[in-house]
């Protein structure tokens, strides 16, 4: 069964521009979705600090929604901006809205910018990489279930491993799932 088309080195799939370079690096952009984003259109004789309509909260919530995709596929560096345009929807101000589209500016700018993943960024003849998820209770903070913890360790050093999970006090090498323990 064959569907689609075969495509080295460069393919859009879901909004993403895949590219990957001759040393194998991988950078993934959305320039085409990023500029089909529009501002936000303000109403003539509006002031600054006038509360915003209904038609406007529904501009804020369309534009921040494309640009936290944007912020999750590719952009890691627009997130707080998004995150600060979230918080304008309950209470938010036409002032706001300059800001908003001052970000909409931005990102057309800045269009091209992606995230690139470095073919040689991790050497994979001494890394070790473990994720263990429970799909059913990730994230869960009751004793009784378990969250979804992750390790990173150099195998050449031990006293390196880095425990990530829900227990945000823990410091390296201190982890209370046994079976990540063989990697501390």
């Amino acid at each position: 069964f064959k569907f689609g088309t075969d495509e080295e080195r460069e393919f859009v799939y879901c909004g993403k521009k895949v590219s990957q370079a001759a040393d194998y690096s991988i950078t993934i952009t959305c320039k085409e979705s990023t500029l089909r984003i529009k501002p936000i259109t303000i109403p003539p004789g509006m002031k600054g600090s006038d509360k915003l309509t209904p038609d406007l909260v529904t501009q804020l919530r369309s534009v921040a929604g494309s640009l936290a995709w944007i912020a999750r596929s590719c952009r890691p560096d627009i997130s707080y901006r998004v995150s600060k345009m979230l918080s304008y929807v309950s209470k938010g101000t036409v002032s706001d809205m300059k800001f908003v589209n001052k970000v909409v500016e931005y990102v057309h700018a800045t269009a091209d910018q992606g995230i690139t993943f470095h073919s040689n960024a991790i050497d994979w003849n001494t890394c070790e990489i473990a994720v263990i998820s429970d799909a059913s209770f990730a994230g869960e903070m009751d004793e009784n279930k378990e969250s979804t913890p992750a390790v990173v360790h150099n195998s050449f050093d031990a006293g390196n491993s880095i425990y990530v999970g829900a227990d945000i006090g823990l410091s390296y090498g201190e982890c209370p799932y046994p079976p990540l323990r063989r990697w501390l």
